[in-house]
């Protein structure tokens, strides 16, 4: 999952570096995070969410590989 997300941060511009630097990434890639999050609201039972929401967060917070 971790790979996918990051991926998929990384296609929608999240990652891109601006004059903020590295807090306007981390912004960048919670927005992306939670719009995936918002995307499974539908499928995803509430713990099934909860539990998608957190790791999510975890792997956007992440980004200093």
């Amino acid at each position: 999952m971790r790979e996918a997300v990051n991926d998929y941060l990384e296609v929608s511009g999240a990652n891109r570096s601006s004059i903020s630097g590295e807090e306007a990434i981390l912004a960048h890639r919670k927005i992306a995070a939670n719009r995936l999050a918002i995307d499974c609201i539908y499928v995803l039972s509430k713990e099934e969410l909860s539990k998608v929401d957190r790791e999510l967060e975890w792997i956007a917070s992440d980004f200093l590989m």
